[in-house]
């Protein structure tokens, strides 16, 4: 479909429609690449808080048998 100015009117949409599919496709992306971080750091975190956790249980338990 050519407007009066002779400018391809399919065309802008087919690609008005590609830009806003390669817009949603990177917010998608980068929210996905958000969640994964968030789940690695919580998972640390987690990892972190019982090895911590462990320690301190083994270190009183030794105190509390050599004591």
């Amino acid at each position: 479909m050519i407007d009066r100015y002779g400018v391809n009117l399919s065309y802008d949409k087919a690609q008005a429609k590609e830009n806003i599919t390669l817009r949603v496709t990177a917010v998608v992306v980068v929210a996905g690449v958000v969640v994964v971080v968030v789940v690695v750091v919580v998972v640390v975190v987690v990892v972190v808080v019982v090895v911590v956790t462990v320690v301190v249980v083994v270190v009183v338990v030794v105190v509390v048998v050599v004591v």
